[in-house]
């Protein structure tokens, strides 16, 4: 989930293909799946609404347009979420002490 919040996480054409964009709604399928993702649920609506007015309370602009999950099924395999990848300390001299993502 951070990696679709920080827009880390990028679609591929297998996520692409299952209707994933990596927006809001995209948090919710990964927390809740098919309970909430790939029809009109109540509560991904909800959820929508309330991310939409915690945004509009913070004067936070977000062309996000996918507030809920409707469109989205699972996972498929090859989606871009299924690459191994952790964080870890970066320790290049002088790098004001970032993370760095390793994948293999």
């Amino acid at each position: 989930m951070h990696d679709v919040v920080t827009e880390y996480f990028q679609p591929n054409a297998a996520d692409t293909a299952a209707g994933i964009t990596g927006g809001f709604g995209t948090t919710t399928n990964i927390i809740n799946g098919g309970a909430e993702c790939g029809w009109d649920s109540p509560h991904a609506n909800k959820r929508g609404q309330f991310y939409e007015e915690f945004l509009t309370y913070f004067s936070i602009t977000d062309t996000d347009s996918n507030l809920d999950c409707d469109g989205e099924s699972g996972f498929p395999q090859g989606s871009a979420g299924a690459l191994p990848s952790y964080f870890t300390w970066d320790w290049t001299w002088g790098n004001d002490q970032k993370c760095q993502i390793v994948t293999w």
